[in-house]
């Protein structure tokens, strides 16, 4: 009966708390961890080949882009020139488009900070700010090219003396005195 009671006390407090009754813990410390002997491997990395920078493709864009993207690269000694000779630039080229540039496009840039790239710059619109002027005929002066007379003595055996400006076959080095007529009679 003893063995009965003490079943039903045991299931009395045991089932309300909702499981196993735990055991006592202990009161042990954790143990420590043991210091590694042995030193770190060291982490010396070695060192990695670079690869030089190379010149960037810049024709084709405005002064502003070029620069840009020199400057990233390295290059920052920079001169202007215009592509025309009788075109001045401004002294802000900003919107300028580089027409050729030295170093070549994908040349090695061995050392950035002495290269000096060369820019060419035309006008964003592509014509000449001061075009040279368009030459000058006299067409009074030029005869059709199908009538050429050598001398004076070939107008005369022609029948077509005297030659007046303007007419076939007249120039001006068959008019000595420059009157108009040539191969006066």
């Amino acid at each position: 009966m003893l063995v009965i009671t003490a079943s039903a006390l045991w299931f009395a407090l045991v089932l309300p708390t909702g499981g196993d009754p735990k055991p006592p813990e202990s009161k042990a410390p954790a143990p420590k961890p043991t210091p590694s002997t042995a030193p770190p491997a060291p982490t010396t990395a070695e060192p990695q080949p670079t690869t030089p920078p190379r010149m960037p493709t810049v024709t084709g864009r405005s002064y502003d882009e070029a620069s840009t993207a020199l400057t990233a690269r390295g290059v920052t000694d920079i001169s202007l020139t215009s592509a025309y000779t009788d075109v001045t630039l401004p002294s802000a080229p900003t919107d300028w488009t580089v027409c050729f540039q030295t170093p070549a496009p994908d040349t090695t840039i061995d050392n950035p900070q002495t290269t000096s790239a060369n820019l060419a710059l035309v006008h964003p619109t592509g014509t000449r700010r001061n075009p040279p002027p368009s030459p000058t005929t006299n067409p009074v002066d030029e005869a059709p090219p199908s009538v050429y007379y050598a001398n004076c003595a070939a107008v005369r055996a022609a029948g077509q003396a005297p030659l007046y400006r303007g007419e076939p076959g007249y120039r001006p080095a068959l008019d000595r005195d420059n009157d108009g007529t040539a191969c006066d009679t």
